[in-house]
């Protein structure tokens, strides 16, 4: 088992520790459930699971809807680009938009819609 307990190249400050099992899924420990705004509104569970390429946990709201994040993938070498596949949905985003880890935040509407169920895709 690898363990990072640094948030280094992290996306959110509040990351507590990442690790690495026998099956290499990465495992990304969070102090609690929370929303990040990037270019879209993104929900953080307390626990995220997955490789890169077959993630469990994140999710991103467009249109009052809740879709899974199912891959994140980069150019080598690196185009300045960020690619993220919701589903059969791929958007290319600026990577340098996420070159600072974010604050999360507790937005009380949207946890409750992802606590009920409700609008989640």
């Amino acid at each position: 088992m690898l363990t990072k307990d640094k948030n280094d190249g992290s996306l959110l400050r509040e990351l507590l520790s990442i690790w690495l099992d026998e099956a290499f899924t990465q495992h990304h420990i969070i102090k609690k459930p929370c929303y990040v705004e990037f270019e879209y509104l993104v929900y953080y569970p307390d626990k995220v699971t997955g490789s890169i390429t077959d993630l469990d946990g994140i999710k991103v709201e467009r249109f009052l809807l809740w879709y899974s994040v199912n891959e994140i993938r980069v150019d080598l070498p690196s185009s300045g680009n960020i690619y993220f596949q919701v589903g059969f949905i791929n958007k290319k985003l600026d990577i340098k938009q996420f070159d600072t880890p974010r604050s999360c935040q507790d937005n009380e509407l949207w946890r409750t819609i992802s606590e009920t169920g409700d609008f989640l895709v």
